[in-house]
């Protein structure tokens, strides 16, 4: 079970011991500072995870130097933008800081199980003991609420972390649930944590979801709403608060003992041809528009030129003009289409993780799904000794390409869809450079020799090919 911190920052001594025995009565592991420095010094280097803030508003920046409201309000605005997620209690010791607490009033609430919001701030005079004391019981009970759910462990043995365990009791809380039980999946080009979850309440099995941690609320709109629906793990609800800052996504799935297509794969690849064609089927079926466009337009939905500039010069890549023209049909796309980010439920082939979506090329996502394979730590077909360097240089890019390969069902379905897609060969050439460029950017790739030099000489043959195109 998770210990809950509250930081204090109080610069009366006999305060500071009236307000550390109330919120210690709650659980809460008390760190306390008498002054604006030594707090900010905390949590500028602190990793803990702090779910309350007792502050005085009256704050002196060192102890014995003269307290003034400009610096309490200078930290309580450093714990609002960097603690978005934390309890805030404010004391002020004026009755006549009514405009104060008027101003605090609508910063924000934790919307938990959505038609129950929490106020996150709240602004207390100092002889509101009896305030304080319901104030701080109520967070408290809250948090043994989040705690006393059951987090089974991750069933494909993988660590869950103690804010990833915070991440899904709060989702499971959302449900009214008593437990979840969690599948780690991947976590695609943004690095942030999927799992395919049951979820229990006390009568049973309730619900099979994804759940997905963002940085931002999803969009509204986007490829999910062009997709048939039984195409598209559409977003069921988001949700936010005690869980570290962000957001998470939970993402609709039908039926149980759903997969991800990399898991699929490493059981079944023979088949794994019929999902690709389902996937490609429902996408093809976007509205685009024919544009020409610059090469670098054409990247940047992976990565802007500037970045891609860097990471060839850093491996000694001669660019192609960023300026050269090239013709292709621009619609709604994926943006992130890895093996792990198609689920296989019962025969149905169905799309999660849309926080990629952008408006890009037709090849963006044929080109994505077969390309990751070689790259991504979750593909089955990721592994040393090949495609090794000839392979590369003498059939990639052509019919050729992994024929002779166990993988060869899936290269197959994915080499035909980016046939039909295909405009010239500029676009097929410079989305195989956007998307391997970027590969060097992540440590998984670049502490892996193998996939490395198989990276590095994919890179080099788009560039080439465009250089001479």
């Amino acid at each position: 079970m998770s210990e809950h911190i509250a930081v204090l920052v109080e610069d009366d001594p006999e305060q500071m011991k009236i307000s550390a025995a109330i919120i210690a009565e709650q659980g809460f592991r008390v760190i306390p500072f008498d002054a604006v420095e030594a707090a900010l010094s905390y949590l500028e280097s602190s990793s803990d995870f702090i779910d309350l803030f007792v502050l005085d508003r009256r704050l002196p920046m060192r102890i014995g130097e003269q307290a003034a409201d400009e610096l309490g309000d200078a930290l309580l605005s450093e714990v609002r933008s960097s603690y978005s997620d934390a309890r805030v209690i404010v004391f002020t010791g004026y009755t006549s800081d009514g405009l104060f607490q008027d101003a605090m009033k609508g910063s924000g609430q934790f919307p938990i199980r959505s038609s129950n919001p929490v106020d996150r701030i709240s602004v207390l005079r100092k002889d509101q003991s009896i305030e304080f004391r319901r104030l701080v019981a109520e967070f408290g009970r809250l948090l043994q609420e989040l705690d006393d759910i059951e987090i089974s462990e991750d069933t494909n043995n993988r660590d869950i972390s103690v804010r990833d365990q915070r991440l899904l009791r709060r989702v499971a809380y959302e449900f009214d649930a008593v437990s979840l039980r969690p599948t780690s999946l991947t976590g695609g080009l943004t690095g942030a944590q999927v799992w395919s979850c049951e979820i229990h309440q006390d009568q049973g099995h309730v619900a099979n979801v994804v759940v997905k941690r963002a940085e931002k609320l999803p969009s509204l709109a986007g490829l999910q709403d062009l997709l048939p629906l039984s195409t598209a793990a559409t977003t069921r609800a988001s949700v936010a608060g005690l869980i570290g800052g962000g957001h998470v996504s939970i993402l609709r799935l039908a039926g149980a003992n759903a997969r991800s297509l990399s898991r699929h794969m490493a059981e079944d690849i023979e088949s794994s041809s019929d999902f690709v064609g389902q996937v490609s089927e429902a996408l093809d079926r976007v509205q685009e528009r024919v544009e020409t466009v610059t090469l670098e337009a054409l990247i940047s939905p992976m990565l802007s030129w500037e970045k891609l500039d860097a990471l060839l010069r850093s491996h000694d890549v001669p660019r192609p003009s960023p300026s050269m023209r090239i013709s292709t049909k621009i619609g709604m796309r994926h943006g992130d289409l890895h093996v792990a980010n198609i689920m296989i439920a019962g025969s149905e082939a169905v799309l999660i993780d849309f926080d990629s979506n952008c408006f890009g090329s037709a090849l963006l996502d044929p080109v994505t799904l077969f390309l990751s394979t070689l790259v991504h730590p979750d593909s089955p077909l990721r592994g040393a000794g090949w495609p090794d360097a000839t392979e590369i240089e003498a059939n990639l890019g052509t019919d050729r390409f992994g024929v002779t390969h166990a993988g060869s069902p899936f290269f197959g379905a994915t080499r035909q869809w980016i046939s039909s897609r295909r405009s010239n060969q500029r676009e097929f050439w410079g989305v195989v450079l956007g998307f391997c460029a970027r590969q060097l950017r992540y440590p998984d790739v670049v502490a892996d020799s193998d996939v490395l030099n198989r990276t590095l000489v994919i890179v080099r043959k788009a560039s080439a090919i465009l250089r001479n195109s």
